[in-house]
């Protein structure tokens, strides 16, 4: 387990600064580009950029590539019209919702001896559109996000596979999903 970095309001606001900066010279950034257009304000809210800050621990060109994609992923999964907005239940349709509420992942309600937020997932042997599946996991990412805590001590998932049959047709959709989640 790394230590937590240390902030402080001058290294937040140099950090930030950089990150602008870094995010005009790295290529692949036209979905940025695009939410930068249509609401600068959001772009640019500092709860924002510090989740992808602190993901990449300070580390600023690595946070500027993960925003980039970021906003990339969430065009592709959710359109120009939720680009610059935070997703809610209220923008998952209902093949979303019903994985969402198949009961597949669940927060424990204590953390680790890190302090990270545990999640226990549950897999389930039913089809599951890919497309579905990651609007579910993206929306429940940025759910975890929000808390602070989480953004400086990170999360663990426990994965219980017990009894878990692994059918030949899933493994496609498998890696599909990985390739997928790996832009992030």
């Amino acid at each position: 387990v790394s230590s937590e970095v240390q902030e402080t309001p001058d290294m937040i606001q140099e950090s930030l600064l950089l990150l602008w900066k870094a995010l005009d010279t790295i290529p692949g950034t036209e979905a940025y580009q695009k939410a930068l257009t249509l609401n600068p304000a959001y772009v640019r809210d500092q709860r924002l950029l510090l989740k992808f800050l602190r993901a990449d621990r300070f580390d600023v060109p690595a946070a500027a590539m993960r925003l980039a994609k970021f906003f990339e992923f969430k065009l592709d999964l959710f359109g120009e019209d939720l680009l610059v907005q935070d997703i809610t239940q209220d923008d998952l349709d209902q093949k979303d919702l019903e994985v969402l509420y198949m009961g597949r992942g669940y927060n424990l309600p204590f953390r680790d001896l890190a302090g990270r937020l545990i999640i226990f997932m549950l897999p389930q042997s039913v089809d599951i559109p890919i497309r579905s599946f990651l609007r579910y996991v993206f929306y429940a990412t940025m759910v975890h996000c929000e808390d602070e805590e989480t953004q400086r001590k990170g999360q663990i998932h426990i994965i219980y596979l017990v009894g878990q049959a692994v059918r030949t047709q899933q493994i496609p959709q498998r890696q599909e999903v990985k390739k997928a989640w790996a832009t992030l």
